[in-house]
């Protein structure tokens, strides 16, 4: 920036800035199964969780995007509903950057 007092024009002189964030990083294929056994296994962990059963994964197409996937808890067990779909959907915004689903 550059200010002339004598001149009532203030001159501003912008500078661009270049980020480097590095190598984007591609998402992991992963077969369903193995899908489904690394999501029930991190749900088990989570406080109230630690008796589901099952989960399912489904193959999801958003128009205007890519192919995801989503996780749905099918046996609750012993688990309180809503702890255990809100634990599960935590667990899909963390993983949903990491795999993608091998059709």
């Amino acid at each position: 920036m550059s200010v002339n007092l004598g001149n009532p024009t203030v001159t501003y002189v912008r500078r661009e800035r270049a980020f480097d964030f590095g190598p984007t990083m591609e998402k992991q294929p992963i077969p369903r199964a193995s899908l489904a056994s690394e999501i029930l296994d991190l749900l088990r962990c989570e406080p109230g969780c630690a008796d589901v059963r099952e989960v399912s994964i489904s193959q999801v197409h958003v128009v205007g995007e890519e192919t995801t996937w989503h996780v749905t808890v099918v046996d609750y067990g012993e688990a309180a509903q809503s702890i255990a779909d809100h634990a599960a959907h935590r667990i899909q915004e963390r993983l949903s950057t990491k795999y993608s689903l091998l059709n």
